[in-house]
């Protein structure tokens, strides 16, 4: 960096970090990589024949700090790459806040063990300093297939990706032509005690970038651009988006954003794929929870709830609700909780259990309970996944409630750093298409009309009219008895009409459902 045609990522927005015996400089696979993340250049990169851009990224000019793991004669182990990522400013000033890996440290039939939990813990806490300081992870899930991921991608705090074609059939032919197509080699889930491996999918055949280095990967496009395939391009492409996710919500809350709430982002923002090796619907262990969509996280066209890490569960039980309604009955309603859980032994490797539950107009839904795709009643509670999602289609009446609940199930773990409590949990949530009005609660009104002396009065009309105007009407029964079904909750006035009798004009308040409201007439009538 920035070596050969390293005008995509330079001393603008790239620093070395400490180097620990290896030599500087780039060799092609990293380069690449940097720049599918941040590439940025003035004047901007060349178009191909298919009009997208050579080296270009998904965050242009976000700013890198390039960690030689991989590198000859480095002598760091994985707790120094990350605590040097969190301690090793960038040209900006900023120390990094998210980890880009395109690698694998072999396959154990995506068994949870001793490696997958010392990654959970560096998502945690990446330092080596009394601070705590969190970090994405993102990976690379592996090309290896059926054969499974490559460790430690079945990590549970750490987002893994696969890899579905990118759009570059010059380069790679049939096999980049269809972003729905999930290539053949993209490591498999899901993992041994059933949780949803990878996370997501992004494109990673045929991907152009920068080149730098000697090796020309799958081949050099011209004196500046080479290109190569696999899912380490599949997680640079994720790693720009989460970039940008958390660059429009610092701007936009002044917080600094989670690891969790990234992860919730990317996955409530993701398409189902429909091509080869991913007919099935997600969440599935082919595609995860299918591909990122950047405009759903940072353009959502509605208003969405973002909860950062902000509710802390401390004892089993204990449940947070988030009231509100549907924003717009035009857009899908898409609810994403994640949580980062404290490290595992074994499998199953869930430590702390939260279970999320999301009620709308009166329907309730257990997180991750899916068919086809969507979410169904029913179902059993989640106890495997740190990530539970509610999916709903498009439909449902604009103002409908939509009341959001997290409970904790089970707290068996530290799940919040230095804060002398060592069972509790903090959690990120996303409710897409929310709005903070909260739809009315409807009861049922039921009562009877009677004359002065106590005789059922039939075929009365009982009125009830709202603030607003909004009025119903019904007639009594032969025996003076009526019910209204659905009445929003407030004040009422209410009002009977006969020919024969005279009756003073109430007002009801309604809080619950109501029975053996009497009205009675006026005395002097028959």
């Amino acid at each position: 960096i920035p070596g050969e045609g390293g005008y995509y990522i330079n001393s603008l927005n790239a620093g070395q970090g400490p180097l620990r015996g290896a030599s500087s400089g780039a060799v092609g696979h990293g380069h690449l990589n940097a720049t599918i993340i941040a590439g940025s250049a003035d004047p901007p990169p060349p178009l191909g024949p298919d009009f997208f851009n050579y080296g270009l990224g998904v965050a242009p000019g976000a700013n890198i700090v390039n960690i030689p793991r991989n590198r000859a004669g480095y002598t760091g182990d994985d707790q120094t790459v990350y605590d040097d990522s969190v301690s090793t400013p960038g040209p900006n000033g900023v120390h990094a806040t998210i980890s880009n890996n395109s690698w694998g440290n072999g396959t154990n039939g995506n068994v949870y063990g001793a490696l997958e939990a010392q990654f959970d813990g560096f998502v945690r806490d990446a330092s080596l300093s009394p601070t705590v300081d969190p970090i994405t992870l993102i990976f690379s899930a592996g090309n290896s297939g059926a054969v499974g991921l490559t460790r430690p991608k079945a990590a549970k705090n750490l987002i893994a990706v696969g890899n579905s074609e990118g759009l570059r059939s010059e380069l790679g032919g049939a096999g980049a032509n269809n972003m729905d197509d999930l290539a053949g080699d993209s490591s498999r889930g899901p993992t041994a005690d059933g949780r949803i491996k990878p996370d997501v999918v992004a494109p990673g055949t045929a991907i152009t970038g920068g080149r730098s280095g000697s090796d020309n990967l799958s081949g050099n496009i011209d004196a500046f651009h080479r290109w190569s395939s696999g899912t380490s391009h599949s997680a640079a492409q994720i790693s720009g988006a989460a970039a940008l996710f958390s660059s429009y919500y610092a701007q936009w809350t002044g917080e600094r954003v989670t690891p969790s709430l990234i992860k919730a982002a990317l996955i409530n923002s993701a398409v189902d794929l429909n091509g080869q090796g991913t007919s099935a619907a997600v969440p599935n262990g082919s595609e995860g929870w299918g591909r990122p969509n950047m405009k759903n996280m940072l353009i959502p066209g509605v208003n969405v709830k973002y909860v950062n890490e902000l509710t802390e569960l401390s004892n089993t039980g204990q449940v947070a609700t988030i009231p509100g309604s549907v924003a717009d009955g035009s857009k899908p309603v898409r609810v994403t909780l994640v949580w980062t859980d404290p490290p595992g032994a074994t499998d199953p490797a869930l430590v702390n259990n939260l279970d999320l539950e999301v009620t709308v107009g009166g329907t309730t839904y257990k997180g991750n309970v899916f068919s086809n795709g969507v979410s169904v009643t029913g179902g059993n509670a989640d106890t495997v996944n740190n990530v539970e999602c509610v999916f709903l289609p498009a439909g449902i009446q604009s103002g409908s409630g939509l009341s959001v609940k997290v409970t904790a199930t089970g707290l068996n773990g530290d799940g919040v750093l230095n804060n002398g409590d060592p069972t509790d949990q903090k959690y990120s949530l996303i409710i897409f298409n929310w709005s903070a009005t909260q739809a009315p609660s409807f009861y049922s009104m039921a009562g009877r009309v009677i004359s002065a002396d106590g005789r059922g009065i039939g075929m009365a009309r009982v009125k009830i009219t709202d603030s607003q105007g909004v009025s119903h009407e019904i007639r009594s029964n032969p025996l003076g008895y009526f019910r209204f079904i659905d009445v929003a909750g407030g004040t009422w006035a209410v009002s009977i009409g006969t020919k024969r009798y005279t009756f003073v004009p109430q007002n009801v308040s309604v809080t619950g459902n109501m029975t053996g409201i009497v009205f009675r007439a006026e005395p002097g009538a028959p």
